[in-house]
């Protein structure tokens, strides 16, 4: 992925990414994962939906 050489120098970009712990990186994938399975069936639909909206 090329990342333009304006997103390296940005001078307004002063945000820090606060330390997370393995645990919290762990919960949540395992979140994410259970969101993912919950809604698998509704993925196709969703997809076939987007896909017929014309822009």
């Amino acid at each position: 992925m090329d990342v333009p050489a304006d997103d390296e120098q940005d001078p307004d970009d002063n945000s820090v990414l606060p330390h997370v712990s393995p645990k919290e990186a762990f919960l949540v994938v395992d979140t994410l994962k259970n969101y993912l399975i919950q809604h698998e069936k509704n993925i196709p639909n969703l997809v076939y939906a987007l896909l017929k909206v014309k822009i």
